[in-house]
């Protein structure tokens, strides 16, 4: 256990507007220039000014703790405030969900962040890839835990909670599934197929989803029986995987020997509709991160093409985002936000 730091005094945000896409801009300017004909018409003006809502990708800029901060994950709380770490001040900051105001939760020791999670009783959860542990930072007291990952190879690179407080997570080097739990035991299944277990996300029913390499993208446990099961995916091994607001599953998943991505969703009942993706470039389309979506099923981050969404139907559209993004959330008042990994902003909309 490291000393508890009481957090420092919340720094006032900075924040300024950034218009990303350019048709919102257009529509305004479409409209004033059609203005004065419009209202030489006459009666039919009015009518002729109802247009309907043009799309427009709004998204606002945050600057981070300080000038040199580098944000690498992002979880948000029950509470409505996003939490960061910061790799150049080893730290983990607050974002008030309120004022924006930033608040610093200091520490001492070796510590890094891959992964992070909030549990709902408000302890931070993190994976520290230095000593292959989960750490639990306690806003209350500053006072961080170690929990030793003993058998694990690989520090986690994803987080999820259990239905009963339990931090889920996936061993790639020795395709393993974890667990640990409020009391701090360390229990670690064997995934049945022998394949590596990359990103987890827990439903509400109890049950633990996982994407895993192979040809079948995700398994599913399920704590209640200690059994495992496959979810039916053919689409490829499975990376990025996450949890709609529906309560849908969505797990991406790539095919080398056609070079296909895929989005799939599995439904609380088991209904699997995959969607392949077509490529807006000639590089293939590989999620950095997938979140649960306000306006859209889901959304995500990929290296070469920026910021996507996924209907229902699976319709998939991509819009740019410059710097390097790999890390996004849903926070619970419906904003989503991004991090930069070597700049000292973050983006939210």
């Amino acid at each position: 256990m490291s000393p508890a730091h009481p957090p420092v005094a919340p720094v006032p945000c900075r924040p300024a507007a950034r218009r990303l896409a350019a048709r919102g801009l257009i529509a305004t300017v479409a409209v004033a220039l059609l203005a004065p004909a419009l209202v030489a018409a006459g009666a039919s003006s009015a009518r002729a000014l109802d247009l309907p809502p043009m799309p427009i990708s709004l998204w606002h800029d945050l600057a981070s703790i300080t000038p040199t901060a580098q944000v690498k994950v992002l979880a948000p709380d029950a509470a409505g405030a996003v939490w960061y770490f910061n790799s150049d001040g080893k730290d983990f900051v607050r974002i008030d969900a309120a004022s924006h105001s930033q608040t610093v939760y200091p520490f001492s020791g070796i510590t890094w962040a891959i992964a992070m999670v909030v549990a709902p009783d408000g302890i931070i959860w993190f994976s520290n890839p230095l000593n292959t542990s989960l750490g639990a930072l306690d806003p209350r007291t500053g006072t961080i835990t170690y929990h030793r990952l003993t058998g694990v190879l690989e520090a986690p690179t994803s987080l999820a909670v259990g239905a009963d407080g339990s931090i889920w997570f996936g061993d790639a080097a020795t395709e393993q599934l974890g667990r640990l739990d409020t009391t701090g035991a360390l229990t670690l299944l064997a995934e049945p197929t022998s394949n590596d277990v990359n990103g987890v996300a827990s439903t509400a029913d109890g049950r633990i989803w996982y994407s895993r390499g192979g040809t079948d993208g995700v398994g599913v446990y399920d704590p209640a029986t200690g059994s495992f099961s496959d979810a039916g995916l053919t689409a490829g091994t499975g990376s990025e995987i996450t949890v709609s607001k529906t309560g849908d599953v969505w797990a991406a998943s790539y095919d080398a020997a056609s070079a296909v991505s895929t989005f799939s969703r599995i439904t609380p009942t088991g209904a699997v509709t995959s969607f392949p993706v077509a490529a807006p470039g000639t590089a293939a389309v590989l999620p950095a991160d997938i979140s649960a979506g306000e306006n859209s099923d889901i959304v995500f981050l990929d290296p070469n093409y920026g910021f996507g969404t996924v209907d229902a139907s699976g319709a998939v559209s991509f819009s740019r985002l410059d710097g390097t993004r790999t890390s996004i959330v849903l926070d619970p008042q419906g904003h989503l936000w991004v991090n930069d990994r070597f700049s000292d902003n973050l983006l939210w909309s």
